[in-house]
């Protein structure tokens, strides 16, 4: 229960933090950020990419999701099932048109168009928040478990990339042994290569 305690001290402290941040330069580190997932190989050599829809003081989205459109990727967005704790994946087409606020506030597919989700197994990159990483691609999350939990059901090729702000890496964050490292970490200083 220490572990737990600690984990929520410290991701209040560090939302915070990010908050700060990303106030003052988000708009600037975003841009860099996403000028480096579009010049990765394994972002030109993928087709279904999924990315999550930024929110307040996340790293923003929104440029890269259409920049990645125009490249003709196929861009799949989450949804959660509030209820039953999980999360989905829809294609989106057209960011304007098929996103609408959906649970926590946060935009996602609209519910006209979840009918199409897809198996997260056919995803060739996840594009993952986080409130904190640390170097070795663990993540503080926001406390639901609805990555943990997606995270667990991506095949063994996918590629799972974290983005954050570089003040947002840490040398370690508390982790549980269920926890999943992702792949990449990339914030506006570096990126970090861990397990691909």
């Amino acid at each position: 229960m220490e572990e737990n305690n600690n984990k929520e001290i410290l991701r209040k402290k560090w939302m915070k933090k990010r908050k700060k941040v990303a106030k003052k330069e988000g708009d600037i580190k975003s841009k860099i950020i996403s000028k480096k997932i579009l010049s990765l190989k394994e972002i030109k050599e993928s087709k279904n990419i999924m990315i999550y829809v930024s929110y307040r003081s996340e790293v923003s989205t929104n440029k890269l999701i259409i920049s990645l459109l125009n490249k003709n990727k196929r861009i799949f967005a989450p949804y959660c099932i509030k209820d039953e704790k999980r999360m989905e994946v829809v294609e989106i087409e057209n960011p304007d048109q098929d996103l609408e606020k959906g649970a926590y506030g946060i935009k996602e597919p609209a519910k006209r168009i979840r009918n199409n989700k897809i198996d997260p197994k056919n995803l060739d990159i996840v594009v993952v928040p986080a409130v904190a990483f640390s170097k070795s691609g663990y993540r503080v999350g926001y406390g639901g478990g609805y990555y943990d939990r997606f995270l667990e059901r991506l095949a063994n090729k996918t590629i799972t990339i974290g983005i954050n702000y570089e003040e947002m890496l840490f040398d370690t964050v508390p982790k549980e042994d269920h926890d999943l490292a992702v792949d990449m970490v990339v914030t506006d200083k570096r990126l970090l290569r861990i397990n691909k």
